[in-house]
């Protein structure tokens, strides 16, 4: 495993350790999470707009963007930016 899809992982992971204080918090259920260097760095209403102000501003293939919905809801893909 690249150095950048082990950071991915470790952001994901990082994500899933802490769904279900997501879950309760309810300026973040049903948010899209941009998340890099294992924090949130911001949530958006739309994937749309999480990936906007995500390219650009982050290291490419280093952050994710996650919803914060039920695990049995949740449909996981990656998105990868060339520039």
């Amino acid at each position: 495993m690249d150095k950048k899809s082990l950071i991915r992982e470790k952001n994901l992971n990082f994500f899933y350790e802490n769904l279900r204080k997501y879950l309760d918090d309810p300026n973040l259920i049903n948010k899209y999470l941009v998340i890099h260097d294992i924090k949130i760095i911001k949530s958006f209403s739309s994937f749309a707009e999480a990936l906007k102000y995500s390219e650009g501003r982050l290291p490419e293939n280093e952050f994710i963007i996650q919803q914060v919905i039920d695990e049995e809801e949740n449909v996981n893909f990656l998105c990868s930016v060339e520039r």
